[in-house]
């Protein structure tokens, strides 16, 4: 399995447990790296700041399973 089935496995647990998390996705042309690359976003339905930004989707992944075991996020 992939990393992006990884990440909507784990969003299906927590919305079944009654969490509901998003996860919005940014592209944009990084000069550093000079490609383009994409910036993470995972909010809670109620929580106006995200639990995290991120480039990688593996902190996706940890912060997910994170709240899936019953975390603060943090």
């Amino acid at each position: 399995m992939n990393i992006r089935g990884k990440i909507t496995k784990l969003q299906n647990a927590l919305c079944a447990r009654g969490i509901h998390v998003f996860i919005n996705k940014r592209q944009h042309y990084s000069e550093k790296a000079r490609r383009i690359v994409t910036r993470y976003i995972v909010k809670e339905e109620d929580c106006p700041e995200p639990l995290i930004e991120t480039y990688s989707p593996i902190e996706v992944i940890m912060i997910l399973a994170d709240r899936l075991d019953g975390g603060d996020g943090e």
